[in-house]
């Protein structure tokens, strides 16, 4: 990520790092499908998890979820101590044909955890609607994506093979370039994030390359399934002075859907879609999701 500063950006990377939250990996989770018959495990996707009220969620990409199904195979999420708990229940998803458009505008699927489940996790840490950052001008914020790549993880194909995940952390700006030929686009129900390895360097401040585990280039942001369904938080602002960061707590603004190869954009979904969804979805806790959710056109 190139900055503004006239510090060295190896310096500036390190210090945006320092405002990296702990809760951003502590929610996050790898979704993991068994495939063979064999139980060999592969990653999949990427979810957060959510508290609302007592209720309890996975949030992740309906895409994500829908391509599952076709496998009809049972998924797990990562926990702590390098174990998976199996998650199981009925998802709802977000659906074609709404907000003006005949796709689907949210591409957001949600799954509720019952207790042994969410007992299981008792190490991992349920965001809750506080964390949320639900302003619509977050064109001068700095953000940064938490997931796991397909591309950076290793499968178990069998017994002698462990599943290794490689967590996955890209802070950049919001993208500042014309919108009018990206399909599907809706500025009040996306965000869009530049993803250009060109304006892009790792946390040594050198050009960022994008590399699998054999050391093979990787077309960025074109590679990077497996993080779909990963949290994008902001962590500061561009046009506030980074030591007055800490004045603001780093919030949850967006759920990551889809990347638009050209220009290199990632594209998420703005966290008002998940709060509208579980509104829609769970009418027993609309009282706290009241000011949360977008209406019906």
């Amino acid at each position: 990520m190139n900055s503004k500063s006239s510090l060295p950006q190896e310096i500036v990377n390190k210090q945006i790092n320092d405002f990296i939250p702990a809760e951003a990996w502590k929610s996050t989770v790898g979704i993991i499908i068994v495939l063979d018959e064999d139980k060999t495990l592969h990653q999949f996707g990427t979810g957060t998890l959510l508290r609302v009220a007592e209720e309890s969620f996975i949030i992740t990409a309906t895409h994500v979820m829908k391509e599952a199904v076709k496998f009809d195979k049972g998924l797990c999420i990562t926990a702590s101590n390098e174990s998976f708990v199996q998650i199981y229940g009925n998802w709802v998803y977000s659906s074609e044909g709404q907000y003006g458009t005949t796709e689907d505008p949210f591409d957001i699927a949600i799954l509720r955890l019952d207790s042994n489940i969410v007992g299981r996790l008792k190490d991992s840490l349920f965001l809750r609607l506080h964390d949320v950052n639900f302003n619509e001008d977050l064109s001068k914020g700095i953000f940064c994506l938490f997931g796991y790549p397909s591309v950076l993880s290793q499968s178990s194909t069998n017994e002698e093979t462990d599943l290794i995940l490689k967590p996955f952390q890209y802070v950049t700006y919001s993208y500042e370039g014309p919108t009018d030929m990206l399909s599907e686009y809706q500025s009040r129900l996306h965000l869009l994030l530049g993803a250009s390895p060109q304006e892009s360097t790792d946390i040594n401040g050198r050009p960022f390359i994008f590399l699998n585990r054999e050391g093979k280039h990787l077309q960025f942001p074109r590679d990077l399934g497996g993080i779909s369904g990963c949290s994008v938080w902001m962590v500061g602002a561009s046009n506030i002075p980074m030591d007055e960061w800490d004045k603001e707590r780093p919030s949850i603004v967006a759920v990551e859907t889809s990347v638009y190869p050209i220009p290199q954009i990632i594209k998420a979904t703005r966290w008002i879609a998940v709060s509208t969804l579980l509104y829609e979805a769970f009418p027993k806790l609309r009282p706290a999701l009241s000011l949360w959710h977008v209406g019906k056109t």
